[in-house]
């Protein structure tokens, strides 16, 4: 009992960190029903600039490797309408999906989404289509720009990267009135279905959060780095060496060892609109993966006496040892919890001789705030 509260003690003590991680970016499961803003630019926007008004223009010009920079000043006699590029905010009742969300700078309630990209989609040689083309006037609404006359057949086969649409409710959808292409993807004369930029490398999309609202999305990522696994409990057991029973007790150490861990993380992504400011809320969440470690032990002859072939008596020899295993570890408000189970494989021949070479152990560790399994 009291090795154990030593144990404890070390590890609140010793091990102040047990690691440096290094992690990608979290992608975040946008779920439907959540408003999203998607915002365009559309170029060429009358505005009328009142008459009084100074206009500064400049006209660059190049005279063989010179340029020369004109700038004409014109103070409006009357109200004059001048053509601006606009950004024009598309609202969409839902647009779920996978994305990575960061904090606005210049809004303290605005989170900022950047959806992955549409899939690769596959057209066969032979597959008769239809392409229309839309635009957004200045005040937000579409408008096609330009249509296919009627089907085309492929002459080979055609990669795309849009959305594919086959359930027709789906084209009531805001998303779907707002995407620049439709593709109708044709089957006995009839459209199977469509083919659509759901996802738009060119629109900015955006969420508002009220004061005091917040979300929680569920959140990915994977993880890798350095660890240390503080405590460790080798299982005993009986071996029957030449009619003798021989009996190797359990083992509970506290020792030094690194090791590099890879995991895939499963979260929540919780954030709050603290008036008008964006907080992050204490993290959830749980990584799993595999890890390989390395550390070193000494061995005399109590502690090869399982192997038939003990050290001599008052032989104490040093081995290295590798630990592979799988591991999992909890992260609760500012708590965070591991466990790990694994084998452990004594280095050469005295190695070999280990009364734990090639038999499994379960590691264990739970850290608060600054002593957490991971240094960020």
């Amino acid at each position: 009992m009291k090795s154990f509260i030593l144990s404890l003690a070390l590890l609140a003590i010793v091990y102040p960190g047990f690691g440096q991680t290094y992690k990608t970016k979290d992608f975040v499961k946008i779920p439907q029903g959540v408003e999203i803003t998607k915002t365009i630019t559309v170029k060429n926007c009358d505005e009328v600039i009142k008459a009084g008004s100074v206009i500064t223009r400049e006209i660059k010009k190049k005279n063989g490797k010179e340029e020369v920079t004109i700038v004409k000043v014109d103070t409006l006699k009357i109200d004059t309408k001048l053509g601006f590029d606009k950004a024009v905010p598309l609202k969409l009742s839902s647009l779920p999906g996978k994305a990575n969300i960061s904090a606005s700078e210049k809004d303290g309630s605005t989170l900022l989404i950047n959806y992955y990209l549409n899939p690769e989609h596959t057209l066969d040689s032979g597959t008769n289509i239809r392409i229309v083309y839309y635009k957004i006037d200045c005040d937000g609404k579409p408008f096609i720009e330009k249509q296919e006359a009627r089907q085309r057949r492929l002459s080979q086969d055609t990669s795309v990267l849009l959305c594919k649409i086959s359930n027709k409710q789906d084209t009531a959808a805001d998303w779907f009135k707002y995407s620049d292409v439709v593709i109708e993807v044709y089957k006995n004369d009839m459209i199977d279905y469509y083919l659509i930029n759901k996802y738009d490398r060119n629109g900015s999309y955006s969420m508002q959060l009220d004061n005091r609202e917040y979300i929680s999305y569920t959140k990915r990522s994977m993880e890798f780095g350095a660890i240390t696994i503080p405590l460790k409990y080798r299982f005993g057991y009986t071996r029957d060496i030449d009619g003798n029973a021989v009996k190797v007790n359990n083992e509970f150490i506290a020792d030094a060892n690194l090791g590099l861990f890879a995991g895939y993380k499963l979260g929540r992504y919780r954030v709050r609109n603290d008036g008008g400011k964006l907080k992050d809320l204490s993290d959830l969440g749980a990584t799993i993966g595999v890890f390989a470690s390395l550390s070193s032990t000494s061995i005399d002859s109590l502690s090869t006496a399982g192997s038939g072939t003990p050290l001599k008596t008052g032989e104490k020899i040093s081995i290295g040892v590798f630990s592979p295993g799988l591991g999992i570890m909890l992260s609760i408000y500012n708590v965070q919890i591991g466990g790990f189970i694994g084998y452990d494989f004594g280095f050469g021949a005295n190695g070999g001789k280990w009364n734990f070479h090639k038999r499994p152990w379960l590691g264990f560790g739970v850290a608060y705030s600054l002593a957490s399994f991971w240094k960020s």
